[in-house]
């Protein structure tokens, strides 16, 4: 084994069935970095699950495992994250059921969403529990490790990041999406269609400018080998616009809790393309994080999302997965399984090899604004490229945003900063009016609004701060 950098990793949120098994198999596929990945999460059955299973992981896969890890459990937040050189954090905040709210509950005032985990009242509600436990977690890492990277996974990524910043200004964290990788990916496709190539392409080959935040965010060039694959996908989109594209050739499938069927999961990028023959510009998301910006164009109700072919969240649906992912999980500890690993696609690692300098690269990251985007708030949470290297990452300027595009992208910047200022300022009027001006409840007059963002208080219940109901129960008494 070649000579590597000793590190302690906190993962906060380390009962993960998603993100914390990517970091895993990634981890033990380099032999850069070793150490201690210490996990903590409120489910601290979680956790022991996630040590159990990487440990069979590396005992099954010896032979291709580079690394050397112990693996720590904590019921301690603050013992997992002091002396930590990188801290992931990648939680749910809250509950499913919380999530089925934020979700669901707005159907009933035909409100529709595909996510609801970013924007839109799903969005909104699901910020209100995430700002007050990531006020509390920069707090501890500005006591426990102040110097470490922080990486967040997070959403409402924007909201998230900006808290972080907000109450630990000399914080170095950066909030990760994997978002743009599909975009790239569809970028080749059209490439290989119109040059008729067969072999397959590395992403990462494909260089592009990106500007935006988190879900919203715009390709503004790209090229492969010297070819503008945004003239490439031009020609792409007036083919497919109408019929759509299926990038990933066969759909995802959940079977439900009763096992009574299996829904198909799918989206053909037409949004993507309906986006780019209004603006010129590649939306860079996919098309159910796209949708929720525009929602009276996309998600005006079930038959619109139909028309467009993508997919609305059903919370049944991941009920089914989190299910599924723990009987596998189970099943490797078991033995009756024998687990296999391959890299994840994710670059947390990387991002992490090249802070210790092992390398450089350049990746999209979402940071505070420093002029990377000049004509959007400077402070606010972007996402654009950002260099990688020895102990920094520094936004790379993407340019001005195209007027037309920057319009719509800034009411949700704006609306994001409002929300969280508001919350440090304990300003229950400016929660109400940043969540008032989100296009997904335009249509509703401001009772409604008002009815509608009370309810979603309530609902929230012992995540909400005492000052959030008193100041709710006050504005109710006026």
């Amino acid at each position: 084994m070649n000579q590597s950098t000793c590190v302690k990793i906190a993962y906060i949120g380390g009962g993960s069935t998603g993100w914390a098994k990517k970091l895993m198999s990634d981890l033990l596929l380099q032999d850069k970095m070793n150490g201690v990945l210490s996990l903590y999460d409120i489910d601290e059955e979680a956790s022991l699950r996630n040590k159990l299973y990487f440990e069979k992981l590396m005992g099954a896969n010896q032979d291709n495992v580079l690394s050397e890890w112990v693996i720590q459990v904590t019921s301690d937040s603050k013992r997992c994250l002091e002396g930590s050189d990188f801290v992931v954090m990648s939680i749910t905040p809250g509950t499913l059921e919380n999530m089925r709210n934020d979700v669901h509950y707005p159907e009933k005032y035909n409100i529709y969403q595909s996510v609801g985990d970013t924007v839109g009242v799903g969005g909104y509600s699901r910020a209100l529990r995430t700002i007050p436990i990531y006020i509390e977690y920069a707090k501890q890492i500005e006591k426990y490790c102040p110097n470490a990277w922080v990486i967040n996974y997070t959403n409402p990524m924007s909201i998230a990041t900006y808290t972080l910043y907000k109450t630990f200004p000399k914080i170095k964290a950066f909030g990760c999406c994997h978002e743009v990788f599909k975009s790239q990916k569809l970028l080749l496709e059209a490439y290989k269609e119109k040059y008729h190539v067969k072999e397959n392409i590395p992403i990462n080959e494909v260089k592009f400018n990106l500007q935006g935040i988190n879900h919203f965010t715009w390709i503004t060039e790209a090229r492969y080998n010297r070819i503008d694959l945004i003239e490439v996908y031009r020609e792409f989109v007036k083919k497919y616009k109408d019929t759509g594209f299926d990038l990933e050739k066969s759909s995802d499938s959940f079977k439900h809790a009763d096992g009574s069927f299996k829904l198909k999961l799918q989206s053909l990028e037409r949004v993507k393309m309906d986006l780019f023959d209004k603006y010129g510009v590649m939306a860079a998301a996919g098309d159910r994080h796209l949708a929720e910006f525009i929602p009276r164009k996309y998600l005006i109700n079930e038959e619109s999302v139909s028309q467009w072919d993508f997919y609305l969240t059903r919370i049944e649906d991941r009920y089914s997965n989190l299910e599924e992912k723990i009987n596998h999980q189970r099943q490797v500890i078991k033995g009756d399984v024998i687990p296999q690993f391959e890299p994840s696609g994710e670059e947390g690692v990387h991002q992490m090899l090249a802070i210790l300098g092992y390398h450089d690269f350049v990746t999209n990251v979402n940071l505070p604004n420093k002029g990377q985007i000049p004509n959007l708030a400077l402070g606010a949470i972007v996402e654009t490229n950002a260099y990688f290297a020895n102990d920094f990452v520094k936004p790379v300027f993407s340019g001005k945003m195209q007027e037309d595009i920057k319009e719509v992208v800034e009411c949700h910047l704006n609306n994001q900063v409002q929300f969280v200022d508001s919350y440090f300022n304990q300003d229950i009027k400016g929660l109400f009016n940043a969540f008032s001006q989100d296009p997904s409840i335009i249509h509703l007059d401001n009772k409604d609004k008002l009815k509608l963002f009370r309810e979603l208080i309530i609902l929230n219940g012992e995540y909400n701060e005492d000052w959030v109901v008193s100041e709710v129960q006050k504005e109710e008494k006026r």
